[in-house]
């Protein structure tokens, strides 16, 4: 008995001896992206050999190879070096980053698109999109193009995903769009991206964009605020942080609320409506892929909305307006679906889009 004791003695010596005590019984850590990390528990400093699907090992200033990028966001990001809370530590031989600018593609209607997003999507080398940008959008854009998957109970995976794409876009040196629908700043995470990315030591540059809270009722014939009916507007989001809910707004006779991303818990925003006080005979409108030829509004009250759209079927992106303000301008019959086309500029898109595309003059040598 005695030597099976000091035998396991031994072995948890040489075991402290090799890892620090503050990881002793721990599992390997798994790296996040951004976040220096001491490698842990390791004999060698070089990286594994083998890579994970849709990575790939890009060389470092300290002749070291780091894994980056990965094309299935619930895969695990691994690699045997801090070397991902400095990107530039791991840049390529000339030591030049790439750049990143976040733009907002607005509701829908590339007509909707500033000068300055559609200039920045003809000059990127790779755009990262948002899996609800329009697919009139999508087809303006000439590079490449990687489209983040984000579906309910997996978006944080997917927005890890997305700080990878960029990582590997840096490093390589590419111009890289990161493209939101609406804007960048609304409800967008557009802060939490500009944050992520000071971690890899870069400034992204912002372009704003249209939000939908605003292009989707106007372009229902809504008008979010009316002298006499609507004084104020308060604009909400359906899921917050961590898919948590956020409190629903007090109510005002003379208020009208704008709800992004709360289609798909409509049934529980309406019961959250009717516990705060709202009256259930409250117009609410429903204006899912406004601006788009696919446009569709639905109108009817919080006791009656969630039938309605699951008679019609609506689906995400939709805006979803409460408040007297709906009816304001509406000449329909109560609960008659109306479908208001959003009316494109005089000026075609092609010709407008030749006119933004960067030439060859006056570029640098």
């Amino acid at each position: 008995m005695i030597p099976k004791v000091i035998f396991v003695l031994s072995l948890y010596r040489s075991a402290y001896a090799f890892c620090p005590p503050n990881v002793m019984g721990s599992n390997i850590q798994r790296l996040k992206l951004g976040t220096p990390s001491t490698p842990l528990c390791y004999r060698r400093t070089r990286p594994r050999i083998g890579m994970s699907d849709g990575t790939r090992l890009v060389p470092s200033l300290n002749n070291s190879l780091v894994e980056v990028g990965c094309d299935n966001a619930k895969k695990d990001f691994l690699v045997y070096e801090h070397m991902l809370g400095v990107i530039s530590n791991h840049a390529a031989s000339s030591g030049k980053l790439g750049s990143i600018t976040l733009v907002g593609a607005g509701p829908g209607d590339p007509d909707l698109l500033t000068l300055g997003a559609l200039k920045a999507i003809h000059a990127a080398d790779l755009v990262i999109a948002d899996r609800l940008v329009s697919k009139e959008i999508l087809a303006l854009i000439k590079s490449e193009l990687k489209i983040a998957q984000k579906y309910p109970g997996c978006a944080h995976d997917a927005q890890n995903e997305i700080y990878r794409w960029c990582a590997e876009g840096l490093v390589e040196g590419k111009k890289i769009v990161r493209l939101k629908i609406g804007d960048p700043f609304v409800f967008g995470r557009g802060g939490e991206e500009v944050l992520e990315l000071r971690k890899f030591g870069v400034e992204a540059k912002v372009i704003p964009g249209i939000s939908s809270a605003l292009a989707g009722p106007l372009a229902a014939g809504i008008p979010v605020t009316h002298r006499g009916v609507a004084n104020r507007v308060v604009f909400c989001t359906g899921m917050g942080k961590e898919e948590s809910i956020p409190d629903i707004p007090a109510y005002h006779p003379e208020q009208t609320c704008v709800f992004l991303m709360a289609v798909g818990r409509l049934k529980a925003l309406t019961d959250d409506l009717t516990k705060g006080g709202y009256p259930s005979t409250t117009p609410v409108g429903i204006i899912e892929r406004a601006t788009t030829p696919h446009e569709r509004t639905i109108r009817g009250t919080i006791e009656d909305i969630v039938i309605l759209a699951s008679e019609e079927k609506i689906r995400p992106p939709s805006v979803i307006v409460v408040g007297e303000a709906v009816n304001v301008l509406s000449k329909q019959e109560k609960h008659h679906q109306t479908i208001i086309p959003f009316r494109r500029s005089a000026m075609s898109l092609e010709s407008l889009s030749k006119a933004c595309e960067p030439s060859g003059e006056g570029s640098e040598s």
